[in-house]
């Protein structure tokens, strides 16, 4: 129990870091910056997120299962990240709504799918190959 707990802590701690430090890194550089009487288009935001949350997601669900001493911590974890997509993809959309902000659904809600479903690419094809390996 208590080894696939942390596999599910180390795979969180993979993508909440990897997110924080590309996020990081684009505001740093003034990637999405509100301009004053415009609205904020969060288009290319939402898409970096797509392909880099993907990226994480797929590191996120191998490790978890390279540490997990079996199945559920990887199925948990992509419950997880469903989850908090969802509540993630809600707070945008109701932002998108009430503020001038534009985030175009498709992108907003493709985000929790995009990591739940890398979170099951990298435990069940990616890790399954590298175990055969060994």
């Amino acid at each position: 129990m208590k080894r696939g707990l942390g596999s599910i802590a180390a795979g969180l701690g993979v993508l909440v870091g990897t997110m924080l430090v590309v996020f990081g890194v684009l505001a740093i550089a003034g990637f999405a910056r509100p301009v004053a009487g415009e609205t904020l288009d969060l288009a290319p935001w939402l898409k970096v997120e797509l392909v880099a949350g993907g990226i994480a997601a797929i590191a996120a669900g191998w490790l978890c299962r390279r540490l997990a001493c079996c199945l559920w911590p990887p199925l948990a974890l992509a419950a997880i990240v469903l989850l908090l997509g969802l509540v993630e993809a809600a707070e945008l959309l109701v932002a998108a709504g009430v503020k001038d902000v534009n985030a175009p659904t498709p992108l907003v809600l493709a985000a929790p799918a995009v990591g739940t479903v890398g979170v099951l690419i990298g435990a069940f094809l990616l890790a399954r190959s590298s175990t055969a390996m060994r």
